[in-house]
């Protein structure tokens, strides 16, 4: 009887030993996705952040050389008739743009894929309070400065949006 009993010891011993890396393996195995998806956001985040360096460096440096050379660039193109009057005003506010409206792409991209449902939602609803900041910008920029005006409103327009997007990134990343 003692030696079935010390058998039967040794048979729950060595479950127990059988059952305990299996506990470790699964709390591994749970432990690695989070690694992996946390490997991931800090990748995304640091491609993001290149990317949108580059966005900006190359769009300032076009942009730049848009404020001195859009009256020659106008003139070359289009002679006289491009090159007076309200061309290279409007040439040079839509490089800004341009800046502006590739960090917003890229930015507002991030956003939405890394934004859950109920956000988006509350976006749809902030999108158009800023529609109508927007068109009262497009009412009174154009009053003022013409045609520049309707370009400086988009500005105006997608800097809202930049703003509520990096906001968004910041909150995400903040822990990084």
């Amino acid at each position: 009887a003692k030696a079935e009993a010390a058998e039967a010891q040794k048979e729950e011993e060595t479950a127990e030993a059988a059952e305990a890396p299996k506990e470790e393996e699964k709390s591994k195995a749970a432990e690695a996705p989070k690694e992996e998806q946390k490997d991931i956001e800090e990748k995304a985040s640091k491609h993001l952040y290149k990317l949108l360096r580059a966005m900006i460096l190359i769009g300032v440096v076009v942009a730049v050389f848009a404020q001195s050379y859009s009256h020659m660039l106008l003139h070359l193109y289009g002679g006289e008739k491009l090159s007076s009057g309200m061309g290279p005003g409007l040439l040079r506010c839509q490089s800004i743009f341009l800046v502006l409206m590739a960090v917003n792409g890229v930015s507002e991209c991030y956003s939405f894929a890394s934004m859950p449902s109920s956000d988006v939602e509350r976006y749809k609803y902030l999108m158009i309070g800023m529609t109508g900041t927007f068109l009262i910008c497009v009412y009174a920029f154009a009053k003022l400065l013409g045609q520049v005006g309707f370009v400086l409103a988009n500005c105006c327009n997608f800097a809202m949006r930049i703003f509520y997007n990096c906001r968004h990134i910041h909150n995400r990343h903040r822990s990084q």
